[in-house]
């Protein structure tokens, strides 16, 4: 794979042909990225062996690394620096040289700054650098993005490092889309550009993936002008586009200025007959009374070409939400209690009681119980307070930026009356009110 056929001398007639080796990763071919992984991994291992007290940073590399990016965080700047000491140490050793280093502390990014130069200044011009190294090394000294440094991008996903915010910015995305024939080729072509890992679009995106699903029904021609109601969703995409750039989500989960007791999963469900979908929060309880709720991620799915009853599609939103919870249990660093709500009393009997049920609601009911949920862990939450109700029927821009998180008289008594049932302890001033009452 890393051979070639090469000429010794290309003037020569006849030339005389030689193999040669790529000594370094090609990038772009196929399989690099799954030889750059077990190659980290084995150095990794390596370097387990030898320096056992190094575990926790080795771990962090094992777990963080992706492809070729580094995610980490500590509790302390202290904790930071030691772990960006250790891990350019560590990979280092292994011809890795990590670099466009960034943090939300301006302590941290002094030191790392001071230490990136102190090694480019003393580094002995016998050391086997190539020009290209240096150059390399040179030229990552300096912000990534910009000048200060304060907008950063995070495997795509823009991150305010002084607000501490993940934020949209889709001003480039609407000039593309306004200079597009409004044909069904277009919708494609702009929901696959919509990069949103973590679902915190998933209200305004469903709304074109369920158009498009629309257009394919409907045998549309891929290059077929469209009018009526369908010009004037696109029209309406346009046009709260550029309320998307308001849209910010906060990256820090917990309250810094103290240490959670108490920190639960909760995630919900719901289905409307275009989609279903699934939200996932963290929600923490603090000493001195205080609680914060933070949106982790979301999930959504056009519902099936063939036409299903609500309460089916209401359990393949069930399905989706125990995948999105697993996954987010295994990416945390330890188990926490979890809650599963969803508002079709249909599903929860569906999956909270053992009994044969028809194939198509038992394949999804033993997938559930699959993935190690408990009927104990299934709630019922009215739907006038599911916020998976929003991402399962769509929300235009305009909305999404103005939702505020207001509560009425009655909802409020609603879901005291809720989770008094459920047997939770939750107060009107608890953060998980304003989750459940976004309208």
């Amino acid at each position: 794979m890393l051979w070639f056929l090469w000429f010794k001398n290309p003037s020569k007639i006849p030339p005389e042909v030689i193999q040669l080796r790529f000594c370094r990763l090609v990038f772009g071919l196929r399989p690099s990225p799954a030889i750059l992984g077990s190659t980290i991994r084995h150095h990794l291992n390596s370097c387990e062996k030898l320096n056992p007290k190094l575990g926790y940073v080795i771990n962090l590399l094992r777990e963080r690394l992706y492809v070729d990016d580094f995610l980490g965080g500590a509790d302390s700047t202290e904790k930071a620096q030691e772990i960006y000491k250790n891990s350019e140490d560590i990979m280092s050793k292994g011809g890795f040289n990590l670099k466009k280093w960034n943090s939300n502390s301006e302590e941290v990014i002094d030191m790392i700054n001071s230490a990136e130069k102190s090694r480019e200044t003393f580094t002995p011009k016998s050391a086997n650098f190539t020009q290209d190294d240096e150059s390399y090394a040179k030229s990552m000294v300096a912000p990534a993005v910009n000048q200060d440094g304060k907008f950063v991008k995070v495997l795509g996903v823009n991150w305010n490092t002084k607000a501490g915010e993940f934020l949209f910015n889709f001003t480039e995305l609407v000039k593309f889309a306004n200079t597009l024939p409004v044909k069904k080729r277009s919708v494609l072509k702009i929901t696959a550009k919509v990069f949103d890992p973590l679902g915190f679009l998933i209200p305004y995106v469903i709304q074109l993936k369920c158009m498009f699903q629309e257009l394919c029904t409907k045998k549309i021609d891929w290059d077929q002008e469209l009018h009526g109601n369908w010009l004037a969703k696109w029209t309406l995409f346009n046009d709260s586009s550029s309320d998307r750039n308001k849209v910010r989500i906060p990256r820090c989960y917990f309250i810094t200025t103290s240490k959670p007791n108490s920190v639960q999963l909760h995630g919900f469900s719901d289905a409307s007959k275009q989609a279903y979908a699934t939200v996932a929060y963290l929600r923490s309880s603090y000493d001195n009374g205080r609680v914060a709720v933070r949106l982790l991620c979301s999930k959504t799915r056009v519902a099936p070409v063939k036409q299903q009853s609500i309460p089916r599609l209401q359990l393949l939103g069930s399905c989706i939400l125990v995948r999105l919870m697993n996954t987010v249990q295994n990416s945390l660093p330890e188990e926490i209690r979890k809650f599963y709500w969803t508002n079709s009393k249909t599903a929860l009997c569906w999956i909270t009681n053992e009994k044969p049920w028809k194939q198509y609601v038992n394949h999804r009911v033993t997938e559930t119980r699959q993935l190690l949920t408990t009927k104990e862990e299934w709630r019922h939450c009215p739907g006038s307070l599911n916020p998976a109700d929003v991402p399962s029927r769509g929300m235009s821009g305009h909305k999404i930026t103005r939702q505020g998180h207001k509560i009425n008289k009655r909802k409020q008594d609603e879901i005291l009356q809720v989770c008094q049932n459920e047997q939770l302890c939750f107060s009107s001033e608890d953060p998980l009110f304003h989750v459940l009452l976004c309208d």
